[in-house]
């Protein structure tokens, strides 16, 4: 079998990258100006998916707390600036759990806390949060 002959390198330059003096280019294209147009349209998918992600979890974790009737004005906790306090609780227990602590023990420290709070509806509330914002 014959081997083919290998293509020069002439032939290879301009075959598939067109190079102006100083600068990198791919099928006639800038390397630096494509990369950083893809770095940046990646960025602001991240940054839009992870506000919309957010969104989703803290109506999620809101809905599955007032649906309990332990939400905003209908529960122990005191909500000073309104929805944002439950939203950082909720923060919080999620925290504690994937910090390693079982739900059991993470509602034990907010009884603790709270001592005036029915164990039941601790329960639930540790039950939203992990519902909401733990992974599974």
């Amino acid at each position: 079998m014959a081997r083919k002959p290998q293509p020069s390198a002439r032939y290879l330059k301009s075959s598939w990258t067109v190079q102006a003096p100083g600068r990198a280019a791919i099928y006639g294209v800038r390397v630096k100006g494509v990369f950083a147009s893809i770095v940046a349209a990646t960025a602001v998918s991240l940054v839009l998916a992870g506000a919309a992600g957010a969104d989703t979890e803290d109506d999620t974790y809101l809905k599955l707390i007032n649906s309990t009737g332990l939400g905003c004005g209908q529960g122990p906790f005191a909500c000073p600036t309104g929805d944002s306090d439950m939203i950082q609780i909720g923060r919080a227990i999620c925290r504690q759990l994937t910090h390693g602590n079982s739900s059991l023990a993470v509602s034990q420290a907010i009884i603790r806390q709270k001592p005036g709070v029915q164990p039941d509806m601790i329960v639930r509330l540790v039950a939203a949060a992990k519902t909401a914002y733990c992974p599974t």
